[in-house]
């Protein structure tokens, strides 16, 4: 099974609102379906710094905003929330 079919599976079992008494099994479907989310990988986004005076590229992290780069350097995951970044476009 892959990331996206358990992600699929889980967000149907999360549509059926089936939970424990207390919601438990809610709160525990919503927090797999962030983790399984996080692993996904997705394009940074691409941002211009004009700031050093000069003009850079950075890349900023699309679910948090942290800068997780600088002109070709992109890091696998941002160290700030744990996304996975598709950094394939900065190369």
């Amino acid at each position: 099974m892959t990331r996206e079919e358990a992600i699929a599976k889980l967000t149907y079992s999360r549509e059926l609102q089936v939970e424990f008494s207390d919601g438990t099994l809610v709160d525990a479907l919503d927090l797999a379906l962030a983790a399984l989310g996080q692993q996904i990988p997705i394009a940074p986004i691409k941002a211009i710094d004009t700031m050093i005076g000069a003009c850079a590229i950075l890349y900023r992290c699309p679910l948090c905003d942290e800068i997780i780069g600088h002109d070709k350097q992109v890091g696998q995951y941002c160290q700030s929330c744990g996304q996975a970044i598709d950094g394939s476009d900065a190369a």
